[in-house]
């Protein structure tokens, strides 16, 4: 007789789709974890609802302003640069943390947010540590957020899957920054695992087993 998890090996995992608070509209925090090339959009796209939710993500930032330095006189320190040299993806990622986008964004987005109709919103992040979650809790908590609907999900990726992501993506990341995301992000969530959790943090903790080759869609 199979065990269950020999069942998993020889079958396959069925997996649902994540329903923050029963598919609430609003109100709802996720801090999505995982290391460069995890597949963190692949997940948003296919396990969660995307379109319930604004997607805070830093490269979509680093996007809008390489192809502002590429059409105006502006940034002419960033001015062609590509996202597929490692080289010039961390020059990018330092002119977006020197600019304080990721402070000054946080503040436009909870400027008017209503207690009522608080936005849903996805966090992109790698949780390389907790010092980011750290930093925004308290001021999701300021503007009405109910701790019960701050959640925590971490997009696992087989790592030699990840590199291959890496590779094939419009963004590449370099190798030993790779690395060190992964492993961040492992031990992060295993602190959480054991019961560390980041304070104001009181809602759901998920894992999805992100991959894409062996994802089946079904309705």
């Amino acid at each position: 007789m199979l065990t269950f998890l020999q069942f998993l090996a020889e079958k396959y995992l069925e997996e649902k789709l994540i329903m923050y608070n029963q598919g609430k509209r609003y109100g709802q925090i996720v801090f999505l974890a995982g290391g460069a090339g995890s597949g963190k959009g692949f997940a948003i796209k296919h396990f969660m609802e995307k379109e319930k939710f604004k997607v805070r993500d830093v490269d979509a930032w680093k996007t809008a302003f390489m192809k502002l330095a590429d059409t105006t006189d502006k940034y002419p320190e960033i001015k062609g640069l590509s996202l597929k040299n490692p080289r010039d993806v961390m020059k990018i990622h330092k002119f977006v943390k020197d600019k304080g986008i990721k402070e000054k964004s946080l503040d436009l987005l909870l400027s008017d947010v209503n207690v009522k109709n608080a936005p849903n919103v996805i966090f992109d992040i790698t949780m390389k540590d907790a010092s980011g979650i750290n930093a925004i809790i308290p001021k999701l908590l300021e503007v009405g957020y109910d701790p019960k609907n701050i959640h925590l999900t971490w997009v696992l990726t087989n790592y030699y899957i990840a590199i291959e992501n890496n590779r094939t993506r419009k963004r590449t990341v370099a190798d030993d920054i790779m690395l060190l995301s992964h492993e961040g992000a492992a031990t992060s969530m295993y602190e959480v695992i054991k019961g560390k959790i980041p304070r104001g943090l009181d809602g759901g903790v998920r894992v999805i087993l992100n991959n894409r080759d062996n994802t089946i869609p079904w309705a």
